[in-house]
């Protein structure tokens, strides 16, 4: 989902957001595991826009879920 959210685990910039810490604690409680791999680009600039490429759009899974990140389509 678009969570808005940086954090060190995906961030290349380094940034973290002062709600990462809740999202991580919800995904540990509900056993899910960030399967988008650190650094995947999925917001980039168009256009005009004038913001930084970052990773806003994870791909989370169940840890009993065998999963493989084939990319951003």
């Amino acid at each position: 989902g678009d969570f808005n959210f940086y954090s060190l685990l995906w961030d290349i910039f380094g940034r973290e957001s002062t709600s990462t810490p809740f999202l991580l604690t919800l995904a540990k409680r509900g056993q899910l595991t960030l399967c988008t791999p650190s650094g995947t680009i999925t917001r980039a600039f168009k256009g005009n826009q004038q913001a930084y490429i970052s990773t806003i759009d994870h791909f989370w899974a169940s840890t009993s879920l065998e999963s493989i990140y084939k990319g951003v389509v």
